[in-house]
């Protein structure tokens, strides 16, 4: 209101005038929530209001619009909402002001923010906005205790963890909540378990969890017992409105002061182990860090020992055997035995304590001889007089198909032949399962002439090549032996180590040697079927790969065609076939067989037949594959 005045003809002349103001079209928001700054726990609503002003922050009481209202930081780390992220408010009939009590919290820590959203009410295709920015959300009420490290730690009886125990508080949204109390409380100690604060010793200890929301131990000291020391941690003092949260267990273990178990194997008094003899007095004994006999220590041991099934797999041992160990020493009360000659192993291992091992090799030699086979020399023919080319070779084996090293073998000439036997010398290595070849090699030696001087002459030598085989290890060699000496030598390796293979004669001449197929058997190494075949060529001494077959077998036969290729058949128990092509180095699938056979014998032959169109006999070059199968039949390959 104002007040005109005026003086008329010496007469004054007094006016009140009233002028009412009305609020302009509004042009932006205004948020707030009271005196900053505005601090919230996450999780806690927070009261806001939401006016509408026009140009001069007058309040736009005429504001009937629809306003988007957007929040930030609603979700928590672990996905948890603690409201929406945006709803509408509506300005009609509310003269420009809206509150909006329990509309609004906050789910992650930080700085957040409030901003509102409406229609230009002058202008349909403008907006007008207004927010609240540096909203302070802090962690909620703790919710959640949660092990972060620490847990199933082991060491021995009586010594520090390496780590300490570590708890995690978090609010319902996943914030660390710093600057709470968590208890660690020792709830099985196990005869003295306890957090260690400088010299003292605690079985209860309160900490306080830092900005990442971690409460951490004291170090911890196992009890003096063997077995688990178990650890509640648990929410300390906190405010009257904070929930219940469930506790943490940690479970710690307590190691005996055993370190390693030391097996002891004696020597029995022939002398040495011999595949199915019981190994008797054998002991096993717990030793401390110190390398000595744990005495006070008492606990179960399991005893395990290798080479318990038979070669030949007429027999598996017992292989695993328990044991009591009293005051550090124990003995199983079966004695093991062993059944495969070579390098074996005993170890032995604490059943509550895996980790705590030993072990120890042994040396397993064949047992008593029951079996003796002819492995070459046999059905030779000489002149009256004359000396044999070959010496004979047997190979003698115990019950379970190892070889016998050492053993007396003793020929003797039956009938009126006035034969004599020799001994001839011994292999470098022992081996059975292996096979042999007899070869003619045309070798260059310097001789005295007829006037005295050297002559380089031409002599044909016989040697017998061993390969491979198993002798309890794995045998890859192949030997040379020389029957005018007698002596036998390492001269070559085939690739892969074997036995039960087959050894088959491609071609060669005494002047430029020879090559033999080395297809298929068992890895000593591993008792698992080989499919690889390899050429051995002599005098070179050298293999080399070729294939591989098209089936891994063993126990198959292999015969040459008259073509010069291989027709490898059968093997474990298999009706398949396959053909080697010496040209191309190569298998390719043949016709199967009719039966599975293993072990079968194949017998190349001619057969003539008469030909009907031309009256003609024709020869026909034949195979017979007979046994090695359940009905022992037999059938022809053509």
């Amino acid at each position: 209101s104002g007040t005109v005045s005026a003086v008329v003809n010496g007469v004054a002349i007094v006016q009140t005038a009233t002028v009412t103001y009305t609020p302009g079209p509004a042009t932006h928001f205004q948020c707030s929530t009271g005196v900053p700054p505005v601090q919230v726990r996450a999780g806690e609503f927070l009261d806001a209001t939401i006016t509408a002003l026009d140009q001069f922050d007058n309040v736009a009481t005429g504001y009937d619009k629809s306003v988007t209202v957007t929040l930030t930081g609603t979700t928590g780390p672990n996905g948890t909402s603690a409201g929406p992220a945006e709803f509408v408010v509506d300005f009609t009939g509310k003269e420009g002001i809206v509150s909006l009590p329990g509309a609004i919290a906050f789910g992650a820590v930080g700085e957040q923010s409030l901003t509102a959203t409406g229609p230009d009410p002058t202008d349909p295709t403008k907006t007008i906005t207004g927010a609240l920015s540096g909203i302070t959300v802090t962690p909620g009420a703790p919710a959640l205790l949660t092990k972060v490290s620490g847990d199933e730690q082991q060491a021995v009886v009586g010594a520090l963890l390496e780590n300490p125990l570590v708890a995690l508080v978090q609010d319902l949204f996943g914030n660390p909540v710093p600057g709470r109390q968590v208890i660690f409380e020792v709830t099985e100690g196990k005869n003295g378990g306890s957090f260690i604060v400088g010299h003292d010793s605690y079985t209860t200890i309160t900490t306080t969890t830092n900005d990442a929301g971690n409460a951490t131990s004291p170090p911890y000291k196992l009890g003096a017992d063997v077995g688990v020391n178990t650890i509640e941690g648990r929410m300390g003092l906190g405010l009257p409105s904070d929930p219940q949260v469930a506790p943490v267990t940690y479970t710690v273990h307590g190691l005996p002061q055993v370190t390693a178990l030391h097996i002891t194997v004696p020597t029995p008094p022939s002398g040495a182990i011999e595949a199915g003899q019981p190994v008797q007095g054998v002991t096993v004994e717990a030793l401390d860090a110190s390398g000595s006999v744990a005495t006070t220590f008492s606990g179960v041991a399991m005893l395990q020992i290798t080479g318990f099934t038979a070669p030949n797999g007429s027999v598996t041992f017992p292989h695993e055997f328990g044991l009591n160990i009293i005051n550090g020493v124990g003995t199983p009360v079966e004695s093991p035995k062993f059944a495969a000659a070579g390098a074996q192993t005993v170890s032995a291992t604490l059943v509550a304590f895996p980790e705590i091992t030993g072990s120890t090799d042994v040396t397993v030699l064949g047992g008593t001889p029951a079996a003796f086979t002819k492995v070459s020399g046999d059905n030779q023919i000489g002149a009256c007089g004359s000396t044999l080319p070959l010496p004979f070779v047997t190979n003698v084996g115990d019950e379970f198909g190892n070889p016998c090293a050492g053993r007396q073998v003793q020929y003797a000439v039956l009938g009126q032949g006035g034969a004599t036997v020799s001994p001839a010398g011994t292999l470098v290595h022992e081996r059975s399962n292996f096979r042999t070849a007899y070869v003619t090699l045309e070798e260059k030696v310097w001789v005295t002439g007829p006037d005295g001087m050297p002559v380089l002459q031409t002599i044909h030598k016989q040697y017998i090549y061993v390969f491979c085989g198993v002798n309890g290890s794995v045998e890859a060699t192949v030997e040379r032996f020389d029957p005018e000496t007698n002596t036998s030598t390492i001269v070559g390796s085939l690739i892969a180590p074997r036995y039960d293979f087959t050894l088959t004669y491609l071609s060669g001449t005494t002047t430029y040697g020879h090559v033999f197929l080395v297809a298929g058997g068992v890895d000593p190494g591993t008792g698992v079927p080989l499919n690889s075949a390899e050429l051995f060529r002599i005098p070179e001494h050298t293999s080399s790969l070729v294939g591989p077959m098209i089936e891994a077998r063993y126990g198959h036969t292999a015969t040459v065609l008259p073509n010069g290729q291989v027709l490898i058949a059968g093997g474990c128990d298999s009706t398949t076939a396959e053909i080697f092509d010496p040209i191309k180095n190569r298998f390719t699938e043949s016709a199967p067989m009719n039966s599975p056979r293993k072990y079968h014998t194949a017998t190349s032959f001619i057969h003539e037949e008469l030909d009907p169109a031309t009256n003609k006999l024709v020869k026909k070059n034949r195979i017979l594959l007979a046994g090695g199968s359940d009905d022992g039949s037999a059938e022809i390959f053509e």
